[in-house]
């Protein structure tokens, strides 16, 4: 919706033929070198090939992840030998990779994350377990207390419906367009149980 308010091309993360995503579900001890390798491997490529060709009518591009995403995971995911290796090809890699202007966290509580995971249906994510979930969000906070140097925009997603009501999608949107968003952490509205995690 965002793409098409905008008139803007998207780049949405590929998972479904990733063979390692159902498998470490179930062993992630096992699975998750090669899990956070592949989408290291992909995330970059699907930047690079949407970044390399430009399309004057359509400059803006929008993207459901950041190729940071990868260390967030793997900062959770990966033992700490392994998340070493990585991190060295992670940085590797992150010296080519496009910075985006500005990165929107779309934050809900860990109820309202199964929630919607339920309602996705994916049958390898029903196993998720709370514990999971809330050492991924820490991670990501950690990356965005650490990230002086890009612009974060921290929403409560649980308290705007972006997806049904046009309105509270537009006011995001002018928020977001008005061109003041400072570096370091933003918070699109100062709901207390979200500062209070910073």
């Amino acid at each position: 919706m965002f793409c098409r308010d905008l008139n803007a091309r998207g780049l949405f993360e590929q998972f479904a033929d990733n063979p390692y995503l159902p498998e470490f579900y179930k062993n992630p001890e096992r699975n998750a070198f090669p899990l956070e390798v592949s989408f290291l491997a992909e995330r970059f490529r699907q930047m690079k090939d949407l970044f390399e060709t430009p399309d004057l009518f359509q400059p803006l591009i929008i993207s459901d992840y950041i190729f940071q995403k990868s260390l967030i995971f793997a900062r959770y995911t990966l033992p700490e030998p392994e998340f070493l290796v990585f991190e060295k090809v992670f940085q590797l890699l992150n010296q080519s990779a496009p910075r985006p202007d500005v990165i929107v966290f779309l934050h809900r509580e860990t109820d309202s994350l199964f929630k919607h995971i339920k309602m996705r249906g994916r049958p390898y994510e029903q196993e998720i377990s709370a514990e999971y979930l809330e050492k991924i969000t820490k991670s990501y906070y950690q990356f965005f207390r650490e990230s002086m140097q890009s612009r974060v925009v921290l929403v409560d997603a649980d308290r705007h419906d972006f997806l049904h009501d046009i309105t509270e999608r537009e006011k995001l949107l002018r928020y977001l367009s008005q061109g003041n968003i400072k570096f370091g952490l933003n918070f699109y509205d100062e709901y207390p149980f979200l500062v209070n995690k910073f």
